[in-house]
This record gives C-alpha cells, sequence and structure tokens, in this order.
C-alpha cells in the first residue's frame, strides 16, 4: 500500500515539474511584459541609439578619472 503511494506521488512530481517550469517561465514573461509596456515603441527605439558623450560629460567614463 505504502509502495503504491510512493510510486503514484513520484508520478504526480515527475507530471508537475514541466507545469512547475512553464509556470516559472510564463511568470517571468509576465514581468517583462509588465516593465515594457510601461516605454512606448518609439522610446525603445530611440535607446537603441545612445547619446554622443559630448551631449552628457558626467556619462563619459572619463570625465570621472582625475589627474
Amino acid at each position: 500500500m505504502l509502495k503504491q503511494l510512493l510510486l503514484a506521488l513520484k508520478r504526480l512530481l515527475r507530471a508537475l515539474g514541466p507545469v512547475l517550469v512553464g509556470c516559472i517561465f510564463l511568470g517571468a514573461v509576465y514581468l517583462l511584459y509588465r516593465e515594457i509596456s510601461k516605454y512606448s515603441l518609439a522610446d525603445i527605439r530611440m535607446s537603441r541609439f545612445p547619446r554622443e558623450a559630448s551631449s552628457c560629460p558626467s556619462c563619459s567614463p572619463l570625465s570621472t578619472i582625475s589627474s
């Protein structure tokens, strides 16, 4: 009786493994969508082209080095 219960439990856990992985994946996709949906497509496209270093002197890595 106990052996059959353990086998049934193993089968159940084996079946729930992929379901758990799928739920975690869907949760990650949902969180990513929630973060990205705050921005418009124009904002996302604009972020592909970084600003010139001269337009943002404090962003330049050399501005933090003191000589």
